[in-house]
């Protein structure tokens, strides 16, 4: 939805498959006449199924082929906050640390691999603040979550079930600007070695749970 694209509904020789990333609510008239519709919004589908209004497939978030980052000759920053919705507050509370850097999410995923690279691995702990609760299914992780788990570095973000019952406390989660805040400190207090160790481990979890991933949408699409 950032960019224009070309609707190929029309065209016989296509395979035309809608996909519905960050919106929880939808018309259904919007997705007629594809061949299939995927969408990263697992509570919303399943309720318009329910409902007989959508016939859709569940496109969760996993790992992706992303080479291991380690730090390289030291850390330059203590924090790299990446935010979705951003928090004044927390912004005002990394300064105390060494040279935080921030970086809106869309500025973040618009600047080149290598850049984006050589950040991720400048930092002691990177942060994502995810969208204010409503803008996506409860359980919903960004795949910018998931992308920083695949590089092997360590994240701090907000608290989802699946980042719970996956990585258990290899990923460091928060409820709201006051743990947030002492999830920070206490994240930059393990030993650097550890806190790596971790990350490590958290990223071998989401490659092996990717690999094992079977979704029916593109199996059904192969078998044509």
């Amino acid at each position: 939805g950032f960019v224009q694209f070309f609707d190929l509904r029309m065209n016989p020789q296509s395979r035309n498959v809608f996909y519905m990333h960050r919106f929880s609510e939808f018309y259904v008239e919007e997705l007629r006449n594809y061949d299939g519709c995927l969408s990263s919004q697992k509570k919303s589908i399943e309720e318009a199924k329910k409902k007989g209004e959508l016939a859709a497939d569940y496109l969760p978030g996993g790992a992706v082929p992303h080479p291991h980052l380690k730090p390289a000759g030291g850390y330059e920053y203590d924090v790299l906050y990446i935010y979705e919705e951003y928090w004044p507050d927390y912004d005002a509370f990394i300064q105390r640390f060494h040279q935080p850097k921030i970086y809106s999410g869309q500025r973040f995923a618009s600047i080149s691999d290598s850049v984006r690279e050589a950040e991720l691995r400048k930092a002691k702990l990177v942060v994502y603040g995810m969208n204010a609760p409503g803008h996506d299914d409860e359980d919903y992780v960004p795949y910018a979550a998931y992308d920083i788990i695949s590089y092997g570095r360590p994240l701090l973000t907000n608290r989802k079930t699946p980042l719970t019952e996956k990585f258990g406390g290899l990923v460091w989660q928060f409820d709201g600007l006051e743990e947030m805040k002492s999830a920070t400190a206490q994240a930059l207090g393990v030993a650097d070695d550890v806190r790596e160790r971790q990350a490590g481990e958290a990223r071998q979890i989401l490659s092996k749970m990717t690999e094992a991933l079977k979704l029916p949408f593109f199996e059904r699409l192969k078998a044509h």
